[in-house]
């Protein structure tokens, strides 16, 4: 997989950084979604380095689509500054508090997030969401992403019905 940049507007743009991991830049606001910063993650070895640090630390809002260890890596995300934005499928904030994140939404479907210019509304995804064997169990989730464009960003999800809903 490489790292490609697909320029949307003057102010965003998408930054692939690997498996279900982009950096988007949208309307001065930076978001990371369900970071993967390591070489080896559960099975999966990255063969170019993911980010730079400044990039890493520029970071404004976090979205995690849910707790897999593909999509939730602990190390990966202990990486980010503690008081970035970070928004967790409820059932996760207490564990992420408890590793030092200062700015935790536990989110559900419908929820919404305000950084800077942009809104983040909380959607369905069609995926389970237990972190085997013994850790938090929380729903899948997608994520909209209100700005100067819409951003749809659902981790891994399967198509279902109320896709159709969704604002285009």
């Amino acid at each position: 997989k490489c790292v490609m940049i697909m320029p949307m507007h003057v102010n965003s743009a998408i930054t692939y950084i690997g498996h279900a991991t982009l950096l988007i830049e949208i309307d001065g606001v930076r978001i990371l979604t369900d970071p993967i910063l390591r070489s080896h993650v559960s099975g999966f070895i990255r063969r170019q380095t993911p980010i730079p640090e400044w990039n890493i630390n520029a970071v404004d809002l976090v979205l995690i689509s849910h707790l897999h260890f593909d999509h939730f890596d602990m190390p990966s995300l202990r990486m980010l500054n503690r008081n970035v934005e970070i928004a967790v499928p409820i059932g996760a904030g207490t564990y992420m508090r408890r590793h030092g994140f200062r700015h935790v939404h536990e989110v559900s479907v419908g929820s919404r997030i305000k950084v800077g210019s942009i809104e983040v509304e909380t959607t369905p995804a069609n995926h389970k969401g237990r972190r085997p064997p013994f850790g938090p169990r929380a729903d899948c989730l997608g994520y909209l992403i209100h700005g100067s464009k819409l951003i749809y960003f659902a981790g891994d999800t399967d198509l279902f019905p109320e896709m159709n809903h969704f604002p285009t």
